[in-house]
């Protein structure tokens, strides 16, 4: 529901970012809410160190860099922000007549980008997604289990004292 795009339901397919994310992984930019903000404007915020598709999506973990606010990194242990990502779409298909359904009770026109050429990722205060999550974890007193947040292993560090030795928390299949 946009006003520059209109109001339709979009969906990603699988696979759409995979190509995208193989290519400019490493030169993914990571930002807060888009650089658009006047706190952080066109600040980049983390350095990109994995950058792929899995079965859910799009998927990177960043290092974040030194100096930010404290705020910053308060939101992401609270699990407060969702995340975000600018796409241009390179194909997609349009459905402009689909039926009602549970997901779609309106009957707006849907939108399935079957390829997007991914530029730039971050936290947001406002996701387009609920599902998607952003979360801080490190090796250091700034950590959160990210396995109680998606599902995912995340190396953990069980107490500040010990944040020098990382465990693992296994797959929970």
């Amino acid at each position: 529901d946009s006003a520059y795009e209109g109001r339709f339901v979009e969906r990603i397919a699988p696979g759409a970012f995979r190509k995208s994310l193989a290519e400019r992984g490493a030169n993914l930019k990571i930002m807060w809410n888009h650089g658009r903000s006047e706190i952080l404007p066109d600040v980049l915020i983390a350095k990109p160190v994995d950058v792929h598709e899995d079965e859910r999506g799009a998927y990177y973990e960043a290092e974040m860099f030194d100096g930010l606010p404290e705020w910053l990194y308060e939101g992401l242990r609270a699990n407060v922000y969702g995340a975000s990502f600018r796409f241009q779409a390179v194909r997609d298909e349009w459905d402009d007549r689909p039926s009602r359904s549970e997901d779609n009770p309106d009957a707006l026109p849907v939108r399935t980008v079957k390829e997007a050429k991914v530029f730039e990722a971050g936290p947001v205060s406002w996701p387009a997604y609920d599902d998607a999550t952003a979360a801080v974890r490190s090796l250091s007193d700034r950590y959160v289990d990210l396995s109680t947040l998606s599902g995912r292993a995340a190396p953990v560090a069980p107490d500040p004292v010990s944040a020098a030795t990382p465990s693992i928390t296994p797959d929970a299949d």
